[in-house]
């Protein structure tokens, strides 16, 4: 009788610890599965050039605790170092994206980083163009996704030399994307 007792407790902690450890690998799995899920972008900008073709895009992810992450992926640009900017408007229209507005500035400051009486909210960091192609995550700590919405993405066929008012000797408006 005892030994029927325990081997039926040894069985039962048994069946416990496999149905324990079947449940835990089952939320593993489904953990992984949502782990590898694409998180889709809140905004997005098609990135297009002079002579209207789409060349790549920007993608715009709202951070839990405050801040934009930007992911932007562009080809078929001269290798160099390039201003960008967040444009007022989201208009792109070819050839010199002219519609797209100044940089975005809502509280009317000077141009540039090094600008004691700067900086625009939408000056950025320059970027570097190498083998024609930029790949970048860019945080961008000071903005929301609704105020982004409506702007615009610019590349510059110079760099911004973050101090020059109004915009940085940047030169032509090489590249435009329009964040929807």
């Amino acid at each position: 009788m005892l030994k029927t007792k325990t081997l039926l407790t040894v069985l039962l902690l048994s069946l416990s610890v496999i149905f324990l450890f079947e449940n835990a690998l089952s939320e593993e799995i489904k953990l992984q599965s949502e782990s590898k899920k694409e998180i889709k972008p809140d905004l997005t900008a098609e990135i297009i050039n002079d002579k209207g073709k789409i060349i790549g895009k920007a993608e715009f992810f709202a951070l839990p605790h405050g801040g934009v992450l930007m992911k932007i992926n562009v080809e078929n640009l001269k290798d160099g170092i390039r201003a960008l900017h967040i444009h007022e408007k989201g208009e792109c229209k070819t050839p010199d994206f002219m519609t797209a507005g100044g940089h975005y500035n809502p509280e009317n400051k000077k141009h540039g980083f090094f600008n004691p009486e700067g900086y625009h909210k939408g000056d950025l960091p320059n970027i570097r163009v190498m083998k024609g192609k930029i790949n970048l995550e860019i945080l961008l700590p000071h903005y929301t996704i609704e105020e982004l919405k409506g702007k615009s993405i610019m590349i510059h066929e110079h760099q911004d030399d973050y101090i020059s008012d109004p915009a940085g000797h940047a030169g032509k408006r090489i590249a435009c994307g329009e964040i929807k």
